[in-house]
């Protein structure tokens, strides 16, 4: 029997926990992830530079299988932003946390996937 995989979502933004459970659910559906993957818990990622994220993480790392913080790069570089990210990440745990980062602004996918429409910045 295999195992579900409960999984711990830091999104930067607040729309992002809607979203990515409904798109975890569609691919799902459409069969391209497992119906064991779960969102079992997610809170908002407290930023990109903030020591609370280690005591989050800390905080989540006996009762998830993986924990997933998910950022935008805004355009700027990316391995920049995952390193910033990473030096929050305490060393005994880096094994469950996956870290993403998306070269442009995640408020696009959020505004998109939840047909809001925007005109230049989806931010404003």
């Amino acid at each position: 029997m295999v195992k579900s995989s409960e999984i711990f979502f830091l999104p930067e933004d607040t729309y992002g926990i809607p979203f990515v459970k409904n798109l975890i659910k569609r691919l799902k559906d459409e069969g391209f992830l497992s119906s064991d993957i779960s969102i079992a818990k997610a809170y908002k990622l407290p930023g990109k530079c903030n020591p609370k994220l280690s005591r989050i993480i800390k905080a989540a790392y006996d009762d998830y299988d993986r924990i997933i913080i998910l950022a935008d790069a805004e355009g700027s570089d990316v391995t920049y932003m995952k390193r910033k990210l990473e030096n929050h990440v305490p060393s005994p745990f880096e094994h469950k946390v996956r870290i993403i980062i998306l070269k442009y602004c995640i408020e696009e996918w959020v505004c998109i996937g939840l047909n809001i429409r925007f005109r230049h910045n989806p931010i404003e």
